[in-house]
């Protein structure tokens, strides 16, 4: 499934508030994300995360570990999870976000657009890599 433009990346967003098994993988530039959607929309959704108690393992890019800690912390409470990327990678154009049998690969640069795959092992292997970075982080 395709998503183009900053609506249609809230409505993926949307669609990540189902998610079965309470638990969403990230790796994130946060900061491109948030200036691209908006900060008001995250603060809903990061509510909306909380009130589900839908948790969020966030591997961030060091530029955006500030500006996430806080303002996510906040709106997801105990259910935000964060570790950052070594300060030598950089930042990272694209975010990837992992749920259920679902994988979402975000393209953060204008136009933004996101490709949704569904399926089992795609989701599992890349589960498995956050996991994994998440553990050596």
């Amino acid at each position: 499934k395709f998503y183009e433009g900053v609506e249609e990346l809230k409505n993926l967003f949307i669609e990540m508030l189902n998610a079965e098994n309470k638990l969403i993988y990230g790796v994130a530039s946060t900061k491109q994300l948030f200036d691209a959607i908006g900060h008001d929309f995250f603060r809903w959704w990061g509510k909306k995360l909380h009130n589900l108690k839908i948790e969020l393992y966030d591997i961030l890019t060091n530029e955006s570990i500030n500006l996430a800690a806080d303002f996510s912390k906040t709106n997801i409470g105990e259910f935000y999870h964060y570790k950052g990327l070594p300060k030598k990678v950089g930042d990272i154009p694209a975010d990837i976000l992992i749920w259920d049998d679902q994988v979402a690969i975000i393209g953060l640069q204008k136009p933004v657009f996101a490709t949704l795959i569904k399926n089992q092992a795609i989701s599992e292997t890349l589960r498995i890599l956050c996991q994994q970075t998440w553990r050596s982080l």
